[in-house]
């Protein structure tokens, strides 16, 4: 069934349907006859003023009304269902006798494209008023079927096999499930083979004419595809998913089986709520323009041809929308449809490069949007002498890079240069023409206008000049000549035998768009214009054609060149590339053989060692010295229609506008979906919720109330939250999207209650959480750095976690920041390193480098100097577009909030944040955790709930993280930001004493039983060591216990001068606390000295061991068991 159309005091849609139920219509045939055939328009509803028409169309053996009837129902579907809830629709059907096989011969010999025209003309008949217009309309057909062409506005197939070989089966299913074939109508069987040149021809010509709408300027067809889900009961599934599905259009599945897909009972069934949704929204964007005259095509008038090739394209499932005046109607985003015209040069991935004006004009042709026309030129990196043209080839972004010349040095420069200006290219073509070997090195026959894809790249004149040959480099493994693993793994598909088929079905369409544009001069040039003569026949007279001097040699004969006009074939071979014309017959066949290659270029080489790289070059000649130019636009035309038909297989990237965002990545994807909705679903409405504190969300319903004008919006006492609310769940308020952003605080939405609360309701309902409307048209998209908060607004589901941006994404995101600044590939991946990937820190990062005019290395130099130059730069603030003007300006800012926000909401949460920013950032230990939870002086203990709560909180603000040991992960950044903010307030010395009394605590003594543990908590001893607390005596203390601990590990390790370091430590501090004669300190002692002797540094035992002893008598007296 069809989409929706233009318009005009009466509109038409045309909805087509696959094969009917042979077996039901089997029985009506047995009482029909060609006379009583119901063929023709019947009318199903008409309104008092329409402004569409609805078409229904049947498909093969279906007959106009029992197609669209319910097995239970007495009435076609469409005038049961539809009147009702397309009122402004006139609903028509249309019948044809189009039976495969019938056991009472009752068979038509209309062929299909007698069957398209009958539907077109019937419908421009139908549509007019006067006796004069149609005795016009058989006069002069055309003008009326120009006016049906300009009007359609997309095609609906509603199980339609596209290819040969489903359609063949398709009707030999169809013909075994009646059990008798009498009598079949043969030539319309023979279209449904995949074989047939006439079923090539239809699809051909159809893709031409969708194509030919966007090159006069007319609006595009969109076409959807619906496919059955279920098997047919002792059939199977007669039309699978990939039979019933175009390439880059909608594929929509119904669960039903091939011959019910078109059968609806009720309003409820979810088969005939898809395709309503598919004409209710095209009937809505035709209403909301209604009157408004053609502004697309108006001084347009579409030809005979193109006529021609639409009324004989596939009849099954066409969706005709007609109008005596088209009107404009903004063409809806599909999946895998055209892209959006890029921001910057940094968004384009795929680059072709030409080096004949007549190769890039070919390729120009075939550009779907041309973005030069629709803004102003992309910009160029400093230095860069290229001309470039911008567009859309299907859903890719495109760059074609004009060549000033022939050669591989020039097209090494120009990918150069291409490269500098376009950095994010993933793939470039090399498309025009070539000399060719006259046979593959299968022995397959390639002729003038044929196409080469490239499997690979060998400069068959690089090498070495011996005394008596020469040896050729082996540049395929020396250099990138070979194609990468992505290419090498499309060019596989593509190689099979239906990726074979689809690649000539391509391009035999596209080519057919491409000879219709008389400017390009591009038609074939005939069969006569090819002449292969032996390899050792040589021209007669340089500077003239064959024809001109005479050439006169025998040629050779190949069987292909017996067809009228061939289509071109696709080879898949080495391609040689050099500085040098081949002109030499018998050379070309010797290095054909030699190397196993098909085509002669003078490009690929140049471009290879740039980019991933593929060559597609048409055949002009047979690299011999009869050159002729009369090939050289057909050769380039066909390398066109294939490059455009390998883009059509090739997969994107997914788009990298979220990689640029200032924002969090949980924001960035909110925007990128809010804006795609509203392209997709222009009728639906978003609204966007700041949600940081209770003022901005009312500020934001306040908007809404005002802008949408809701009753009562101003109304003083009226209180606005409830107001939007109860305004947004009813149901005439349209479908709407809410995106509720900076929902962090789980307070504000499920605390303590906010705004007028009635007396009688509940506690739990005075939140703003109650304020967010609840039905089932519409939807809340929340944005949040808080998981606990997630979950609660998505009613314990899980929330959808961005993950973190990867070295090629913040590589891609500081050089669109960094327009016009130089950044080499390590400098991107040290700076983003440093800033552990953070957008928001790089993007500070690159407003700092760009407003202060330095260098991507000076600012790196900056960040060595220590973690207080890169805590001043996370503070250093910056704008950029789109932000909340109420936002922080700051990275430094954003996450103090993020603190203060955990403080208020978890306090225990908050202290284990400090205390875990003098950690070292990696596996600390939960016994560190629970050691602090449990040791609070002046508080009560808190338990493993309690702590399990506050890490919560952490985890869900992914301040922390768990990692594979089960410890816990902090980003450094965070920690040097967390340290900043407990020195404004005040706590940063007593954080870092806890921090050491608890891992003075927890690390054990350094016995051989504990070398694991005392290991895994070293990197923390480190890191508590370096700060200084309140100086307390029980800091000193805990300090020395630690250090002694440590340093008894090193020395059960045999690390002596470690042990030595810490040792010396210990022994100061506790002479300082506890005084020279406290045991404490003359144990230290004793072990500094046991190390220094284990050193060999004798003296310094000796001298430390008699000052202990000396002290030990004096304390213990000369005869304590310790003095001796």
């Amino acid at each position: 069934m069809p989409r929706s159309i233009s318009r005009r005091p009466k509109a038409a849609v045309t909805v087509v349907a696959t094969e009917h139920d042979p077996l039901e219509r089997s029985a009506a045939a047995a009482s029909s006859s060609t006379e009583t055939f119901p063929s023709g328009i019947k009318l199903l509803y008409s309104p008092a003023d329409p402004i569409v028409d609805i078409v229904f169309v049947h498909g093969l053996t279906g007959d106009r009304e029992e197609t669209w009837t319910a097995r239970d129902g007495s009435e076609p579907w469409p005038k049961v269902l539809l009147p009702s809830e397309l009122p402004t629709a006139r609903i028509l059907t249309f019948g044809y006798d189009a039976y495969v096989a019938d056991w009472r011969e009752v068979v038509s010999q209309n062929r299909i494209g007698k069957h398209a025209w009958s539907l077109l003309t019937s419908l421009a008949s139908y549509r007019e008023d006067n006796d004069t217009a149609l005795v016009t309309l058989k006069q002069r057909p055309e003008r009326y079927l120009q006016d049906i062409l300009r009007s359609t506005r997309g095609i609906i197939f509603l199980g339609t096999p596209h290819q040969g070989a489903g359609l063949a089966r398709c009707a030999e299913l169809l013909s075994q499930s009646i059990g008798v074939i009498k009598q079949t109508n043969t030539e319309i069987v023979e279209v449904l083979k995949r074989e047939s040149d006439m079923l090539a021809q239809i699809q051909d010509s159809f893709h031409a004419m969708v194509m030919a709408r966007s090159r006069e300027d007319l609006w595009p067809i969109e076409i959807s595809c619906f496919y059955e889900e279920l098997p047919l009961p002792g059939v199977g599934q007669v039309v699978p998913q990939e039979w019933a599905i175009l390439p880059e259009y909608i594929p929509i599945g119904i669960r039903s089986n091939h011959m019910d897909i078109t059968k609806f009972s009720s309003i409820e069934d979810p088969g005939f709520l898809a395709v309503l949704g598919e004409l209710r929204r095209w009937i809505k964007e035709i209403s909301t323009i209604k009157g408004t005259v053609l502004s697309r095509g108006t001084s347009k008038v579409a030809s005979e041809n193109e006529c021609d090739r639409f009324a004989r394209s596939n009849l099954d499932g066409l969706a005709v929308a007609s109008t005596k005046r088209a009107v404009t109607v903004p063409a809806r985003p599909t999946i895998g449809g055209p892209p959006r015209r890029p921001a910057t040069r940094f968004d384009f991935a795929i680059a072709v490069i030409c080096a004949l004006p007549l190769e890039a004009d070919a390729v120009d042709a075939l550009f779907d949007y041309h973005w030069d026309d629709d803004g102003p030129p992309y910009d160029k990196a400093p230095g860069d002498p290229n001309a470039y043209s911008t567009g859309a080839v299907g859903r890719h972004n495109v760059v074609l890079a004009h060549m000033l010349g022939m050669g591989k040095v020039n097209a090494a420069a120009v990918a150069a240069n291409c490269r500098t200006s376009f950095p994010n290219i993933k793939l470039a073509i090399v498309v025009g023409v070539c000399g060719v070997a006259p046979f593959s090195p299968d022995g397959d026959e390639v002729v003038l206008g044929d196409v080469i894809i490239s499997d690979g790249v060998i400069q068959y004149d690089l090498g070495r000049q011996l005394p008596d040959c020469f040896v050729r480099k082996d540049t395929l493994l020396d250099s990138l000549g070979r194609p990468n693993a992505e290419i090498r793994a499309l060019l596989a598909k593509l190689k099979g035998v239906r990726g074979r088929k689809m690649l000539r079905g391509k391009i035999a369409g596209y080519l057919g768009a491409l000879e219709s544009e008389s400017e390009l001069a591009a038609q074939h040039p005939g069969i006569a214009h090819d002449k292969l003569f032996e390899a050792t026949y040589r021209h007669v007279s340089d500077g003239m054609l064959c024809e001109e001097c005479g050439c006169s040699g025998r040629l050779v004969p190949r069987r292909r060149l017996a067809q009228d006009n061939p289509q071109p074939a696709v080879h898949f071979s080495l391609i040689a590339s050099g500085d040098t014309v081949m002109k030499s017959g018998v050379q070309r066949d010797a290095i054909a053989r030699q190397e196993g290659i098909m085509g002669f270029e003078m490009e690929g080489a140049g471009v290879w060692d740039i980019f991933p790289c593929v060559v597609i070059k048409g055949a002009c000649d047979y690299a011999d010295s009869h050159k002729t130019k009369a090939w050289q636009r057909y050769a380039a035309a066909a390398a066109a229609a294939c490059m455009k038909a390998f883009l059509d297989h090739w997969v994107p990237s997914l788009p990298a506008r979220r990689q640029e965002s200032p924002f969090s990545a949980s924001v960035a994807s909110a925007l990128e979906y809010a804006y795609w909705l509203q392209e997709a679903c222009p009728d639906m409405s978003v609204f966007w919720v700041h949600a940081s504190n209770t003022e901005r969300f009312r500020q934001a319903y306040a908007s809404f109330a005002q802008e949408c004008r809701v009753p009562g919006y101003d109304d003083p006492k009226t209180d606005v939250l409830p107001l939007v609310k109860r305004w947004l769940e009813r149901k005439d308020c349209g479908r709407w999207l809410m995106v509720v952003d900076n929902a962090d605080d789980t307070q504000l939405f499920f605390g303590q209650p906010v705004g007028p609360v009635d007396a009688s309701a509940s506690s739990h309902e005075g939140k703003l959480g109650r304020y967010l409307p609840e039905c089932s048209h519409g939807a809340i998209l929340a944005t949040t750095r808080n998981m606990q908060t997630g979950s609660r607004l998505t009613k314990g589901n899980r929330p959808i976690e961005v993950g973190k941006m990867d070295g090629g994404e913040t590589d891609q995101l500081l050089r669109t920041r960094l327009d016009g600044v130089g950044i080499a590939l390590s400098e991107s991946i040290a700076l983003s390193s440093r800033l552990e990937h953070l957008p928001l820190a790089l993007v500070q990062a690159a407003a700092f480098i760009q407003e202060n005019v330095i260098t991507v290395s000076e600012y790196l130099r900056l960040l060595d100097k220590g973690d207080q130059n890169l805590v001043d730069l996370l503070s250093e603030e910056f704008e950029t577009d789109g932000r909340d003007s109420d936002a922080p300006r700051a990275v430094a800012e954003t996450w103090a909030l993020s603190f203060e926000q955990i403080q208020r909401q978890n306090a225990f949460a908050g202290e284990l944040l400090s205390l875990m920013s003098f950690f070292d950032r990696q596996a600390i230990p939960s016994e560190f955790l629970t050691c602090y939870s449990e040791q609070q002086q002046g508080q009560e203990p808190r338990g493993e709930v309690q702590l399990t709560k506050a890490l919560g909180v952490l985890k869900a603000f992914s301040f922390v993280a768990e990692d594979k040991g089960h410890g816990l992960d902090m980003h450094r950044l965070v920690q040097l930001v967390t340290r900043k903010w407990l020195v404004k307030k005040g706590t940063i010395r007593q954080f870092a004493e806890q921090a050491l009394l608890t891992v003075s605590q927890v690390y054990p003594c350094g016995t051989y039983e504990n070398w694991a543990i005392c290991g895994a908590y070293l990197a923390h001893v480190y890191a508590v060591l370096k700060y200084e607390g309140t100086r307390s005596r029980n800091e000193k203390l805990a300090r020395a216990s630690l250090l002694y601990n440590a340093a008894g590990f090193f020395s059960y390790q045999g690390q002596w001068k470690d042990a030595e370091k810490f040792q010396v430590q210990v022994t100061e501090l506790r002479r300082e606390v506890l005084g020279e004669e406290h045991p404490h300190t003359l144990t230290s002692m004793c072990c500094l000295a046991s190390t220094y002797w284990n050193q060999g540094r004798w003296k310094q035992a000796e001298s430390l061991e008699v000052q202990g002893m000396e002290i030990g008598k004096r304390v213990l007296g000369e005869e304590h068991p310790d003095t001796l």
